[in-house]
């Protein structure tokens, strides 16, 4: 994953169901490591802001419960036909976030 040195500051969070699905990628600070969790979900041909949407929705952050107050939502869409893509990046702001 990332890595500072020779120290890992993250680790891949294993791919448990929230009920309405997975996130793509779930990377969680090591111990002693003050980052925040990230929730990353990727699209083809499709919207950043639509990944982010989708995480909200089907509730990926509660997976990552412990982390919901320093947490990181992160949306990456992939063009095909323009070739290239765009990323979209936000605090996870709890209760606001639900009233989707």
């Amino acid at each position: 994953m990332v890595r500072k040195s020779r120290t890992w500051l993250f680790h891949q969070a294993s791919r448990k169901s929230t009920g309405k699905g997975f996130a793509d990628l779930v990377l969680i600070p090591r111990k002693n490591v003050d980052k925040p969790a990230l929730v990353i979900e990727l699209k083809y041909d499709k919207d950043a802001v639509a990944a982010i949407d989708q995480i909200k929705h089907r509730r990926y952050p509660e997976k990552v419960a412990q982390y919901i107050d320093n947490l990181i939502l992160v949306g990456i869409n992939y063009d095909k036909q323009q070739k290239t893509h765009e990323c979209h990046i936000e605090k996870y702001e709890g209760d606001k976030d639900h009233a989707v």
